[in-house]
């Protein structure tokens, strides 16, 4: 995970309000939403009732927009912050091995990733996932949850290309 303050400096880049970016960062890596560094991973999350044991598997894209709609912030600069998030994830653990990294290497890393982001939310449109789960307290009906991952990849796939050059400048400068 890169720092925080890659983070804000790159949304700062796309015009990403900070506070909703401090928001994103927090809920998705302090563990606030079920587990820490929620957005690429999938979650195993095993919940003890006593005579037996209940397993649930929550994808990490689900559970994010889970939390999102549970605080009320599903407006597109939230989605747009989590696909940042999510997307420099993936980026610095392409990029973690580089002390300096090559101007290809970031191009390469950032069109995979965001290739495997877009992959990522696609896979997530096609899973049922967890609903309306009592021990993870998942109130959120089936239809909202697919409309809001639909937005989600709306924000993805319309990433343009000053965008995704401006990422890849603040990248290099990690």
């Amino acid at each position: 995970m890169p720092l925080h303050h890659i983070h804000k400096f790159c949304a700062s880049r796309l015009g990403i309000p900070e506070d909703v970016v401090d928001y994103v960062d927090d809920l998705v890596d302090s563990g606030r939403c079920y587990v820490h560094d929620i957005g690429l991973e999938d979650s195993v999350i095993v919940v003890d009732e006593g005579d037996r044991q209940r397993i649930y598997i929550v994808l990490g894209i689900h559970g994010v927009l889970h939390c999102l709609y549970r605080e009320g912030r599903v407006d597109d600069e939230y989605l747009k912050a989590f696909a940042l998030h999510i997307l420099l994830d993936c980026i610095d653990r392409k990029l973690r091995m580089y002390r300096r990294v090559p101007e290809d290497v970031i191009a390469k890393a950032v069109d995979t990733c965001r290739e495997f982001v877009v992959n990522r939310v696609k896979i997530s449109l096609d899973t049922p996932g967890t609903y309306n789960t009592p021990a993870l307290y998942l109130p959120l009906p089936r239809e909202t949850l697919h409309e809001l991952t639909l937005k989600l990849l709306n924000v993805v796939q319309n990433i343009t290309t000053t965008a995704i050059d401006k990422l890849k400048t603040c990248i290099a400068y990690r």
